[in-house]
């Protein structure tokens, strides 16, 4: 996120992940909010996928979704606001 500060980050509740294909998914920022809601560090998640931060049966497709989402730019997922509970 150019131009972006971390300041900024720190707010909300923003993860921000690798689209690289031999490291998609991996966790590169993340808002202390998310920090908060979930129980983690920021040290804990930063390099780790995303998929820590989520139930077994979504994370065992989840980078499946990410490939076909980078390969295709067709998703039904991404931009869509989700609730965290």
């Amino acid at each position: 996120m150019a131009g972006t500060n971390n300041l900024q980050l720190e707010n909300i509740c923003l993860v921000v992940c690798s689209g690289n294909f031999h490291n998609i998914g991996v966790i590169e920022n993340i808002g202390i909010e998310i920090t908060k809601l979930l129980g983690y560090s920021k040290e804990e998640l930063l390099g780790q996928n995303l998929t820590k931060m989520m139930p077994k049966i979504f994370a065992d497709i989840h980078d499946e979704l990410m490939i076909n989402y980078v390969e295709t730019s067709r998703s039904s997922v991404i931009n869509k606001e989700r609730v965290v509970y």
